[in-house]
């Protein structure tokens, strides 16, 4: 089988960002498995990444961002510059040129801007992949938002962007999203489109269990700082929960860790007492050897939290909100707390119960090794591709 797949993102290893976390282990699946040729836009920003994919993948090209003035994004809907697919055009055309696809698999909303090439619209078997909406996203935020600019902003915003995505979507026979939530979404938003659910996935091997610390009472979170829910969640956490957990028990510590942490929030918590922040973490094993128990505390945004799917890979217990848990409450063990009272009392009685910490480490690896593998993952993709017309 011969498939186009057309990243948002550049898909490489060292990704600071969970979609491409999980797209790229999908794409590695359809590399290993069938014919697949890649083309990758840097709509994060991670330059770094550039080039990478052609050393990844067999069939691979790849694209910066173009530089576009802040009074010109204005006018293009967000995550659809026109001018990328015109800038690299020809280079696009001459990657597919004399190519026939079995199925052309577009990812996140930047990839859409292919559709302008007209051999690609039109062709019978498209599917589109996006997780963690952002036309909810802008909705969300405006609901939110307490200046009233602000408020309008993210309105236009998201209209503008519905209104783009779902023009070009018209074209797309299938939608694949990363939970139920997101698929209801889908349902209402994009009617025509058969939705999927196809979630993420990650290779055994190269997650291993990491034995728990002697302290259990050392929390700690990691994330992409870049991706805004991240450190509004931290924020709410270290104002509203860990005081209340040193209240109750001084030894506790806290290690905030990922890219790019913002430096209003180091400077607003790195004095308190027991809190760590520990940015460009090069070996996820050192952060999780490090603490006892995984908080998500993230009161924004949507998808599946591909962060809580490595935990559970570690082997750490998780104390999370009902919104950070989305898509993985009936599978995972993950304990719920929504407010400040709930999160503490959680934590508390899981790091006085070792031996409970220790039955949820074990039952949450087998049911990751089971439902969240590269393989089952990316078969599931493949035989939905594989179903497609021909």
């Amino acid at each position: 089988m011969r498939i186009l797949l057309v990243s948002s993102f550049l898909l490489f290893k060292k990704t600071r960002f969970g979609g491409a976390k999980r797209l790229f282990e999908l794409a590695n699946y359809l590399d290993r498995s069938e014919e697949m040729h890649l083309i990758c836009f840097d709509s994060c920003n991670e330059s770094e990444g550039l080039g990478y994919c052609r050393q990844e993948f067999r069939k691979a090209i790849d694209f910066g961002f173009p530089k576009i003035p802040v009074w010109k994004k204005a006018f293009y809907p967000p995550g659809f510059p026109a001018i990328l697919y015109k800038e690299n055009r020809q280079a696009i055309q001459n990657f597919i040129s004399g190519m026939s696809f079995d199925a052309i698999l577009l990812c996140y909303p930047t990839a859409l801007v292919v559709l302008q090439n007209p051999l690609i619209a039109k062709h019978p078997n498209i599917v589109y992949l996006e997780d963690d909406f952002q036309t909810e996203r802008y909705r969300s935020d405006a609901k939110s938002a307490l200046n009233p600019f602000r408020k309008a902003f993210c309105l236009f915003r998201g209209w503008q962007m519905g209104i783009a995505q779902s023009r070009m979507l018209r074209v797309v026979k299938k939608i694949i999203c990363i939970s139920q939530e997101e698929m209801e979404y889908a349902k209402v938003h994009f009617p025509w489109l058969q939705p999927h659910i196809i979630q993420y996935g990650l290779p055994p091997s190269e997650y291993p269990i990491v034995p728990l610390p002697g302290y259990l009472n050392s929390v700690g979170f990691i994330g992409n700082f870049r991706h805004y829910p991240n450190p509004e969640a931290v924020d709410w956490f270290l104002n509203q929960v860990f005081p209340r957990l040193r209240k109750r028990d001084p030894r506790f510590s806290c290690i905030i860790a990922g890219r790019d942490i913002p430096g209003w929030l180091k400077a607003k918590h790195e004095i308190v007492s027991g809190v760590r922040f520990w940015e460009n973490v090069e070996r996820l094993e050192h952060f999780y050897g490090l603490i006892g128990i995984f908080v998500n505390p993230v009161r924004t945004g949507k998808g599946l939290r591909t962060k809580m799917i490595e935990a559970a890979f570690f082997g750490r217990p998780m104390v999370s909100t009902s919104l950070g848990a989305e898509g993985l409450q009936d599978t995972l063990g993950i304990s719920i707390a929504d407010t400040p009272e709930q999160f503490t009392q959680t934590v508390a009685e899981l790091v006085s119960n070792p031996i409970g910490i220790r039955e949820i480490v074990q039952r949450n690896r087998r049911i990751a090794e089971t439902h969240f593998t590269v393989e089952a993952q990316g078969a599931k993709l493949l035989r939905l591709l594989e179903e497609l017309p021909r």
